[in-house]
C-alpha cells in the first residue's frame, strides 16, 4: 500500500522542512525496494502551495509546486513547514499572510487527514483552533509567545515529538527529550493512524542518555 503525503509549501518557510522531508520519503523507498523489489513503495508525496505557484523560501530558493492546496488531494498527512525566522514577530506577520490556510486545514481535519507540523509551523495549526485543549510542542524560543497567543493549547515544550489524538484514533504520542537548541519540534493532530509499518521505532531508552 502506497501512503500518501502532502507538504504544504508557504512563503518564507525553511526550505530544508520541505526538501528533507521528502529526501527522508525518498529513502524509505528506496529502502523498501531493496528489501523487496516487487513491493509497491510506501510513500508518494507532493508540494502544494496556497494558490499552486511557486513560493520563494526564507533562504531566497524558489520552489515549484505540483498544485494549489484546494486542487490536490491531500493524502494521509499534511506537513505544515516551520517560518524561516528565529523573531517571535515575524512568525506572526508571515501567520496572518497564511491566514487563508486556517478553513482548508480545519477542512482537512474533518475529512480525517493527519496533520503534522514543524517547529514555529505549529502556529499555524494552533490558529484554526485544532489545537484547542491537546498537547502540542514548538521551538522552545517561542513557548512565551504560543503560551500566551493559544492559552487553550498544552504546551510541552520539552517534547521533541508530541502527538495528539481524537476520540476516533488511538494513542500515537511519542516523546523525546533532548537538547531544545538542537531538537526540531512537531506538533501534530489528526484521526486517521499512521501506517503501522512506517511507524517510528520507539527510542525513549536512548534518549534519555541525551537529555539536557
Amino acid at each position: 500500500m502506497t501512503h500518501r503525503v502532502t507538504l504544504l509549501a508557504l512563503d518564507e518557510c525553511f526550505a530544508s522542512n520541505l526538501v528533507g522531508f521528502a529526501d527522508l520519503l525518498h529513502t524509505a523507498n528506496l529502502v523498501a525496494a531493496h528489501l523487496d523489489a516487487r513491493a509497491l513503495s510506501p510513500f508518494k508525496w507532493q508540494v502544494a502551495s496556497a494558490d499552486g505557484r511557486p513560493v520563494r523560501t526564507s533562504n531566497g530558493l524558489t520552489l515549484k509546486v505540483d498544485g494549489a492546496a484546494r486542487d490536490l488531494s491531500p493524502g494521509a498527512l499534511i506537513v505544515v513547514p516551520a517560518f524561516g525566522s528565529p523573531q517571535p514577530e515575524h512568525s506572526l506577520s508571515v501567520l496572518q499572510r497564511h491566514s487563508r490556510l486556517l478553513i482548508w486545514l480545519r477542512e482537512q481535519h474533518a475529512a480525517g487527514v493527519t496533520l503534522a507540523a514543524c517547529c514555529s509551523g505549529s502556529f499555524l495549526l494552533a490558529e484554526s483552533g485544532l489545537l484547542d485543549g491537546r498537547c502540542a510542542t514548538t521551538s522552545w524560543w517561542l513557548g512565551t509567545l504560543f503560551r500566551r497567543r493559544y492559552p487553550a493549547v498544552r504546551l510541552e515544550l520539552g517534547s521533541m515529538l508530541r502527538g495528539t489524538r481524537t476520540a476516533r484514533s488511538p494513542p500515537r504520542a511519542l516523546r523525546r527529550r533532548s537538547r531544545p537548541s538542537c531538537c526540531s519540534t512537531v506538533a501534530t493532530t489528526g484521526r486517521a493512524a499512521w501506517p503501522s509499518r512506517a511507524r517510528p521505532r520507539d527510542r525513549r531508552s536512548r534518549a534519555s542518555s541525551a537529555g539536557r
